[in-house]
């Protein structure tokens, strides 16, 4: 779903004074993946701050956008993806290709695979890769931190 052209300039507004305000001048760039809003933030010259391992900051940062892209236009259906250097698009074309090749590993050897735990947001780029897959179903299983996703032939 697009968001409003004053939305996006709301957005990259707050995000030209945020980066200003930290003695950065990335470059913003608005597309859409999937039909959803992604905002993709390239040219940071800092420490790295927003891609650790646990994403911590850019998820912090996203939830931000949102809020303001909520306040702006209230009951935009889509989560706006903030992105630094295409790093979020990497993952998330490297789980889909995890969820495949998971996939065609059950209907090979007719057996369930545990994958390896990860994040609620990583489990649900796998469910979704296959939700739609033919004679495959995925669920989840364990507690937080160690939640894993399985994938398994549907009965």
């Amino acid at each position: 779903m697009r968001i409003s052209r004053q939305t996006e300039q709301n957005v990259t507004g707050f995000l030209v004074q945020f980066f200003k305000a930290l003695g950065e001048s990335p470059e913003i760039q608005i597309a859409y993946t999937d039909g959803d809003p992604y905002i993709n933030i390239t040219g940071l010259t800092g420490d790295g701050t927003f891609l650790t391992r646990d994403q911590t900051c850019l998820s912090a940062l996203q939830h931000i956008i949102n809020v303001i892209a909520h306040k702006d236009h209230e009951g935009i259906p889509a989560i706006i993806t903030v992105d630094v250097d295409g790093y979020v698009m990497r993952q998330r074309e490297m789980l889909k290709r995890i969820a495949i090749d998971a996939a065609l590993r059950v209907k090979r050897e007719k057996q369930a695979i545990m994958l390896q735990p990860m994040s609620a947001k990583a489990r649900r780029i796998i469910h979704m890769t296959l939700k739609d897959y033919p004679a495959i179903t995925t669920y989840s299983e364990g507690c937080e931190p160690q939640r894993r996703v399985i994938v398994d032939l549907k009965k």
